[in-house]
């Protein structure tokens, strides 16, 4: 009994236990590979981002002194939420319809002649976004940029059309 545990059940323990210390460190490489991989797309996603308000403030579209509010939307984005693969899904997502947003405003305000009123709703929405950290919150992403965006496509005849009703 005592040949059949030092030939046989020791041994097939000592691999058990050295396949599971492999398993395990095979895990925990594949763990920080995605992690890295999903570290790589959160900054390109943020410098693509900065590259395109960039572009805006060149064609005089954002005050450069607002530029910064634009870009704390997705610097500021994993403050206070979790950095997995379906968050930075999430941020590269937002961060494209703000671009596309304003892209879209940019040519209907230059066809339609209202390019002050367009940098008027951007300046507008510049300032209303939070001044402190803590405040890009899950709430602020979930409610507070989807509202800031859907202002951005009110146009100036509506905008004065609805405040004439109301005066």
């Amino acid at each position: 009994m005592i040949d059949l545990m030092m030939y046989v059940i020791m041994p097939a323990g000592g691999l058990l236990a050295a396949s599971l210390v492999f398993a395990y460190h095979i895990h925990a490489k594949e763990k920080l590979r995605k992690q890295d991989e999903i570290a790589k797309r959160i900054t390109d996603i943020k410098t693509a981002y900065k590259a395109t308000l960039e572009m805006f403030v060149m064609q005089r579209i954002i005050r450069p002194a607002h530029v910064e509010n634009y870009y704390a939307i997705i610097d500021n984005y994993f403050v206070n939420q979790e950095i997995t693969e379906e968050n930075a899904r999430q941020m590269e997502r937002l961060a494209n319809r703000i671009a596309i947003t304003i892209t879209k405003q940019v040519n209907i305000s230059n066809s339609k002649g209202d390019t002050e009123w367009l940098k008027k709703k951007l300046l507008n929405v510049a300032l209303m976004l939070p001044n402190r950290t803590r405040e890009y919150n899950k709430l602020f992403y979930q409610t507070r940029v989807k509202e800031l965006l859907q202002g951005l496509s009110v146009t100036k005849a509506s905008f004065i059309q609805r405040h004439a009703k109301a005066a």
